[in-house]
């Protein structure tokens, strides 16, 4: 059975008289069409609650002024003395303009649920005022996996039917290359941003930049050969897993090839 696409269910949701009697009978015998529908108008009473929160009036002359007033507090007390107030620096601009985006995506999906909401505009004039670009505000926020990894970069390769080759270029001496196997058929290379990957059917190349690297590959029995700088490091096929690389330490599920030094 094929199922309503998400801008039909929103059809049906913004138009609960649509005409669309091929749509409703649908919705009649699949239910799992009926939970997205219902997800849908959740969403819908949740983000009106939150903008309607977000969209109360405020003061922006007397929070200018209460910004001000601390600025020139603070470069009274730094300086001893009080002449002109120091605008915020970019680190702050930055901070300021990311709480901002933060609070747009709180609103995700508002387009949907409240369209013209003046929720963009109060914030943009708030972060104008202070001195911050606004295309900031485009930005997504930072998540965790940015915050953590904000350092790597990295490529998958999804299912092949045949083998698995995975050629890796300038490990530096002495850093750890990680090898885990992971459930599925992907595979995926982690390494330091500014490292250069290439994928096609059933491989991956990477140049590294300097730095800690870590590859996935899919447990099972589907051969594979892992080279670092024309050095075969790991080797699986019919006669099972080869490790001819320099291992520098295995437990269970992870193995660990450190680079001598030249």
């Amino acid at each position: 059975m094929s199922h309503l696409d998400e801008g039909r269910l929103l059809e049906l949701r913004d138009d609960a008289r649509s005409g669309d009697v091929d749509a409703w009978r649908h919705l009649d015998g699949c239910h799992s069409c009926r939970e997205a529908l219902e997800d849908l108008r959740g969403r819908e009473t949740t983000i009106g609650v939150v903008l309607e929160t977000l969209d109360a009036p405020v003061d922006l002359e007397s929070a200018r002024a209460a910004v001000r007033r601390r600025v020139m507090e603070h470069s009274a007390s730094a300086a001893g003395a009080t002449s002109i107030a120091r605008a915020p620096s970019r680190a702050a601009q930055r901070g300021l303009s990311r709480a901002a985006g933060i609070l747009l995506v709180a609103a995700g999906g508002a387009a949907a649920a409240l369209p013209g909401s003046p929720v963009r505009s109060w914030i943009s004039a708030v972060v104008s005022s202070r001195g911050a670009d606004p295309a900031i505000l485009d930005e997504p926020p930072p998540t965790a996996a940015t915050v953590t990894e904000a350092e790597v970069a990295g490529v998958r390769l999804g299912a092949t039917a045949g083998a698995l080759r995975i050629v890796l270029r300038s490990l530096a001496p002495g850093v750890d290359l990680r090898v885990r196997w992971v459930p599925g058929a992907e595979a995926a290379v982690f390494a330091p941003l500014g490292s250069r990957f290439a994928t096609g059917e059933g491989w991956v190349e990477a140049d590294l930049a300097p730095g800690a690297v870590r590859v996935e590959l899919p447990a099972g029995s589907q051969p594979i050969t892992l080279e670092v700088d024309g050095i075969p490091y790991l080797r699986r096929g019919a006669a099972g897993l080869e490790l001819p690389g320099p291992v520098a330490s295995r437990a269970g599920e992870e193995i660990v090839f450190r680079r001598p030094p030249s």
